[in-house]
Parts: structure tokens; sequence; C-alpha cells
């Protein structure tokens, strides 16, 4: 175990005389036991990443094999379908994907003419949405806005009521009569 653990005063650079500090590839070069280490350390790395690629790969090996198992039992006809199905399939996401942008675009412009935050359109999802439900989202989110900031401006310009007020005749009001009654500009 004490083989093990580097030293702060072995995996330290030293400048070398050129007045730079070396580089990993000299302090490897100069102690084996670093060397070992740094290549124990890759080695997992390296198999890490390749027992996800290969994972990766048979997942897709076998999801390949099982459409192909399926498509071995199906006849000319059933084939023909299914390779339909699918390309309908990958067409109506095409299109989803489309009309989501271009929905997108289109209610960046209508709150952009109401002088909206558009980082308030990202509640919406463009992917499930029709041009007359944006429009009525944008209008909802919108009053909801106003309405936000007239209240936050009505509460921000609100004054407390005083706890306490002072009368005439009070204890406190014959404290301020006794403390100021040289003072000339002191109204009783």
């Amino acid at each position: 175990m004490e083989d093990n653990k580097v030293t702060s005063q072995n995996a330290e650079a030293k400048p070398n005389e050129g007045g730079a500090e070396k580089s990993l590839v000299d302090l490897l070069k100069e102690n084996p036991r670093l060397q070992s280490e740094f290549d124990k350390l890759n080695a997992k790395s390296n198999e890490t990443a390749i027992s996800n690629a290969k994972s990766k790969w048979e997942e897709e090996l076998a999801n390949a094999k099982s459409e192909a198992e399926k498509l071995a039992k199906m006849d000319a006809d059933e084939k023909n379908k299914y390779e339909l199905e699918k390309e309908r399939k990958a067409k109506e996401a095409a299109l989803s994907k489309l009309n989501a942008y271009e929905l997108k675009e289109t209610a960046l412009k209508i709150a952009k003419e109401k002088e909206l935050d558009v980082s308030l359109l990202d509640v919406i999802d463009f992917t499930k949405e029709t041009a007359e439900t944006i429009k009525a989202k944008i209008e909802t989110i919108d009053g909801v806005y106003k309405k936000a900031v007239e209240t936050g401006i009505k509460n921000g310009f609100k004054e407390e009521t005083p706890k306490t007020v002072v009368k005439s005749g009070d204890s406190n009001s014959s404290y301020l009569d006794n403390k100021y009654k040289n003072n000339p500009y002191y109204g009783k």
C-alpha cells in the first residue's frame, strides 16, 4: 500500500534548467511508480469507454436483429405495410418538429409586438399546440404578466400605517413639549 502512495515531493513539478516547469511526460519518465499509476488509471478509463461502447453496440445489434427477425416472419405485403407505417411515423415526427419551430417563431413575433418578455414563452410546449391555442395562451400570459406588474407597482408605492400615534395630552406629547420648550420652531 505504501508503494502506491505518491508523495508531494515526487509529484511536484520542479523547474528544469530553462526555468520552466517539467511536463507530465518528464515526471512520468523520471518516476516509474508514477508511470505505473498513470498507466493503471488510463487502462481503467479505457476499459470503461470500451465497455460502454460495446454495450451500446450490442443494444443496437439486438434491435437490428429483432427487426430483421420480425421482417423475416412477414410476407411481402406485411413488410410493405410495416415499412410504410415506419416511414409515416418518421414523417409525422418531422412535421411535428417543423410545426413547433414555426409556431415558436410566430409566438416570438406576437410577444415582441405586445412588448412581452419572450422568456415567458418557455412554459409553452409548441409540439402539442396549434396556432389558435398559441394565440390564446399568449393572451393569457400577457394578461397575467401585466396584472402582476401592476400589482407589484401598487404594492411598491404603498406606505405602511404608523404603529403609534402621538396625541396631545399624551405622556409622549408632554415629553416633547418639555424637551423642545425653548425651540421657537416647535409648534404645539
